[in-house]
């Protein structure tokens, strides 16, 4: 399920369940999970682009031919 799709269904049964929460207080707990859900996409994101600098090496001695040789004769 999108998460979307579950903030709007929490929303739901939180105004149901609390309806003094249909005022403002609904805006800020919604910006609250929003902001929590851009935190940890950043987060994650930071993480893999990390991760990928770290994998990547970039080899620049040689020419390109000489690195396909070389990758045809370890696949050989």
């Amino acid at each position: 399920m999108p998460r979307a799709r579950v903030v709007l269904d929490d929303l739901r049964s939180v105004l149901h369940l609390d309806p003094p929460l249909r005022g403002g207080q609904a805006r800020a707990w919604l910006y609250g999970i929003v902001t929590n859900l851009i935190g940890r996409h950043r987060r994650s994101e930071i993480r893999l682009y990390r991760a990928l600098s770290r994998s990547v090496t970039r080899d620049d001695s040689g020419n390109h031919a000489d690195r396909v040789a070389d990758q045809v004769t370890v696949s050989s």
